[in-house]
């Protein structure tokens, strides 16, 4: 440990730096730290001029993170990480837990297709403790860009025109099809999927990749389905179709997993364009070894049902 170093670096510099970043502006840090801005700025560039390097760039009216200052992002958000962790372990007297990791889930991903994708994390003796958070994909992505979470699992990728710094990983693809309880599963499956005319669906809501695939088989099939429920969260979609309310559409990669924990059945497949399943990273996790290490194991989930 080079104590000279460390004596160096001014933790209130650090601490306006991290605060300033996660804000993106000085007037918004300013109000969150209780100082004037001129303060704020003034102390900033003693810590750029201690590191040799500048960590903001002005855009417009606002501020952006050089290459520099997102690497001293990582750094500084893991800092401030592990001194929570440490304020909160002294004042319980608990021993030090392991590396936290903490990924985040867009709310339309088939929920156990997550645990097999992130099981690896609670396996062995690596001492991970997983902390998972369940939201939009634009705000998981926003959460990613300020390092406050190492990855997002989705159904969608990161587009070109979404403005966030971000890279994906592609895990595999599945087709999809269609599952409801019992009773109603045999009600339709005969003359399958012409029998799907105005049944009752329970779908996800408008946007996610899921809803998109079953608009365009319903235009391509001149299809009228009678829609009884558009849900956000995809366990609350097979939730309701479990009851009875309707049919749904999953991905076949979790098709014994939804059947057995939501006692529904398989009625068949769908001629749609398949799911497509993806890991989510910065630029801080982009070489990570458990996270490549991760996406590795998660690509053998889908092998069955590569394309040919």
């Amino acid at each position: 440990m080079d104590l000279q170093r460390l004596r160096s670096l001014n933790y209130q510099h650090l601490l306006y730096f991290f605060v300033v970043a996660r804000e993106g502006s000085l007037v918004a840090a300013s109000r969150a730290l209780n100082v004037t801005q001129p303060t704020l700025s003034a102390q900033i560039g003693k810590l750029e001029k201690h590191l040799g390097e500048p960590l903001f760039r002005r855009v417009g009216r606002g501020l952006e993170l050089t290459p520099f200052g997102e690497l001293a992002l990582d750094w500084a958000s893991r800092f401030f990480r592990a001194t929570d962790e440490l304020l909160e372990g002294l004042e319980q007297g608990s021993e030090p837990e392991g590396r936290r990791y903490t990924v985040g889930i867009v709310d339309s991903f088939p929920k156990l297709l997550s645990y097999r994708i992130l099981a690896p994390l609670l396996e062995g003796d690596q001492r991970i403790v997983l902390e998972c958070h369940e939201n939009k994909q634009s705000d998981l992505l926003a959460e990613l860009a300020l390092n406050r979470i190492d990855l997002v699992l989705s159904s969608r990728g990161v587009s070109p025109g979404e403005r966030v710094r971000a890279y994906n990983h592609l895990l595999g693809e599945s087709p999809v099809g269609v599952f409801g309880r019992p009773g109603l599963a045999r009600e339709l499956e005969g003359n399958f999927p012409d029998s799907l005319e105005g049944a009752r669906w329970i779908l996800p809501t408008r946007g996610t990749s899921m809803r998109s695939r079953l608009e365009e088989w319903f235009d391509r099939r001149k299809a009228h389905p009678q829609i009884v429920g558009e849900m956000d969260d995809a366990a609350l979609v097979k939730a309701f179709a479990s009851f009875g309310a309707g049919v749904f559409a999953a991905p076949l990669v979790e098709s014994e997993e939804v059947c057995r924990q939501y006692g529904v059945e398989f009625l068949g497949p769908l001629d749609t364009r398949p799911e497509r399943f993806y890991l989510i990273t910065g630029a801080r996790r982009l070489h990570d070894p458990l996270t490549s290490s991760l996406a590795e194991q998660a690509r053998h989930l889908f092998r069955p049902y590569e394309p040919a």
